[in-house]
C-alpha cells in the first residue's frame, strides 16, 4: 500500500530545507507526520521524515513519547524507528538525562521502551539504572519492574556475552531491579540459568541471596539444573547462613533439585534454633527420602547409618548382578536397590545398568521400578531407553512412564510424599 496523499505531502514538507529550519518549526513539522499516518505500511517512510526533520536532535522525537500518552501505537513505533535512524550517542542521550531525573517518572518507562527496541549489552547498566525506584529504598512501580524485565530480556538475546555482563552488574544493582534482573537472566542463560544464578551466591548480599535463591527455585521447578552439582554445592552453602531465612530458602531449592547428597547436611538441621529451619528441612528430607519419620534428628541418623551401611558393603555387588549376574540375581538386585531411600540419584545410575539386559522379565521389572520412584531423574532414563526399546518391551514402557508421570505430577502438588515405612531397611 502506497502513503496517502496527506501523508506524501507531510514527508514533502518535513523534508524540504529540514536542515536549516528554525527549532520551532522543526517540532512543529513533527505534527503532521504523526498525525496522517494511518496504516502499518506507512511506518518506515514516516519515521524517516521524522528522523529528517529533527536535525540530529534525538530529544526532539523522545519527548512527544513521554508527554503525549494519546499517541497510537503506530505513532508510537514510528518515533522510535526515527531515533534508530540517528546517531546513536544522540539517541542515548536523552535516555541518560532521564536515568537521572525523577521528577517525571514515565520519562524512564518510555526511555526503557525506546531501550528496548534500540539498546545493546553496552546499555544493560543504563538499563538498570532506567530501572531502578524513584527514591533509593523504595519498591519500583510494578510498570516499570515489568518494563526493565523486557528491555532486558530484548537486550540479552540481541548479543552474545550479555548474560556474562549482567552477571557482574547485579552485585552492584539497585535492589528494586533485582527482581526483573534474575527473572531475565534466567531466561536468557537458558540451560546454564541455575549455574549463572548459583554463581552470584558467593559475593552476593543476604538481599539479593535471597532472591537468587528464589529464581533457583523456579528453575529447579522447570528442572533446570538438576543435574549440575556445582548448582547443589553453592546452594548447600547457604544452610550455615547466619540469615536464618536463606537457610530456609536453601532448603526449599535443595529439595526442588532433588539434591539427595544434602540429606546428612538436612539431617543436622532437624537440630536447629530456629524453628522455621528444622520445619522446612524436616519437609525437605521427606520428599527426598519418601520416609516419613517424625522431624527429629535421632531417628534420621539412625536411618541414615543404616542407609550408608548398605552402600559401603551392599551397592557394589548389586551392580555386579545386574550387569553380569543370572536373571534371577539381577531381579533380587533390582528389588534391593528399590528399596533404598537414600542417594536416588545413585539408584537411578544403577537401576540403568539392567535396562542393557537381554532377559524382557528382568528389563519389565526395571521399568516398573523406575516408574515407582519419585524422581526427575527416572523419567529421563526411561525416556533414553525408549528409543532403543524393543518391540515387545514398549507396552511396559509407556505403563512405567504413565505411572511416573502421575507420581510426580501428584507430589509436585503436595509438599511433602508421606509413605508408611513397612521395614527399617534403607
Amino acid at each position: 500500500m502506497r502513503p496517502s496523499s496527506l501523508v506524501r505531502a507531510a514527508l514533502a514538507l518535513a523534508l524540504l530545507g529540514a536542515s536549516t529550519r528554525p527549532a520551532r518549526a522543526q517540532e512543529e513539522a513533527l505534527e503532521p507526520l504523526l498525525a496522517g499516518l494511518g496504516a502499518a505500511q506507512e511506518v518506515p517512510a514516516v519515521a524517516t521524515a521524522l528522523a529528517e526533520s529533527v536535525d540530529g536532535r534525538a530529544e526532539r522525537l523522545f519527548e512527544p513519547l513521554v508527554v503525549r500518552p494519546e499517541l497510537s501505537r503506530l505513532q508510537r513505533l514510528a518515533l522510535e524507528l526515527a531515533l534508530a535512524q540517528l546517531p546513536r550517542e544522540a539517541v542515548l542521550a536523552p535516555l541518560r538525562a532521564a536515568a537521572r531525573r525523577a521528577d517525571v517518572p514515565a520519562e524512564r518507562e518510555v526511555a526503557l521502551a525506546v531501550l528496548t527496541r534500540l539498546g545493546t549489552r553496552v546499555e544493560l547498566a543504563l538499563a538498570l539504572e532506567l530501572g531502578a525506584a524513584d527514591v533509593r529504598g523504595e519498591g519500583a512501580p510494578r510498570e516499570r519492574q515489568k518494563a526493565l524485565e523486557h528491555c532486558l530480556a530484548a537486550l540479552l538475546a540481541r548479543e552474545p556475552g550479555g548474560v556474562q555482563l549482567l552477571c557482574e552488574l547485579v552485585p552492584r544493582a539497585d535492589p528494586s531491579t533485582l527482581a526483573p534482573a534474575l527473572k531475565a537472566l534466567a531466561v536468557a542463560a537458558g540451560d546454564e540459568a541455575a549455574a549463572r544464578l548459583a554463581g552470584l551466591l558467593p559475593q552476593a548480599s543476604d538481599a539479593v541471596r535471597a532472591l537468587v535463591l528464589a529464581e533457583l527455585g523456579r528453575c529447579a521447578t522447570r528442572g533446570v539444573g538438576l543435574d549440575d552439582l556445582g548448582v547443589s554445592d553453592l546452594v548447600r552453602t547457604q544452610l550455615g547462613s547466619a540469615d536464618r531465612a536463606l537457610a530456609v530458602l536453601a532448603c526449599g531449592v535443595l529439595e526442588k533439585l532433588r539434591d539427595h547428597g544434602a540429606v546428612p547436611e538436612l539431617i543436622v538441621l532437624l537440630a536447629d534454633g530456629d524453628a522455621n529451619v528444622r520445619s522446612r528441612a524436616h519437609a525437605a528430607l521427606t520428599r527426598l527420602t519418601g520416609l516419613a519419620l517424625p522431624p527429629e534428628e535421632e531417628p534420621w541418623l539412625a536411618w541414615l547409618d543404616e542407609a550408608m551401611t548398605w552402600w559401603d558393603t551392599r551397592s557394589e555387588e548389586s551392580r555386579v548382578a545386574l550387569v553380569s549376574g543370572s536373571a534371577a540375581e539381577a531381579a533380587a538386585a533390582v528389588q534391593e536397590l528399590a528399596q533404598q531411600r537414600f542417594r536416588r540419584d545413585h539408584v537411578v545410575q544403577a537401576l540403568e545398568l539392567a535396562l542393557a539386559r537381554s532377559e524382557p522379565d528382568v528389563v519389565a521389572l526395571t521399568l516398573t521400578t523406575l516408574g515407582s520412584l519419585d524422581d526427575p531423574r527416572a523419567q529421563l532414563a526411561l525416556q533414553r531407553f525408549r528409543d532403543e526399546a524393543q518391540p515387545e518391551l514398549r507396552p511396559g514402557l509407556e505403563r512405567a512412564r504413565v505411572r511416573l508421570d502421575q507420581r510426580v505430577a501428584a507430589t509436585d502438588h503436595r509438599k511433602t510424599l508421606r509413605i508408611p515405612q513397612r521395614t527399617r531397611t534403607p
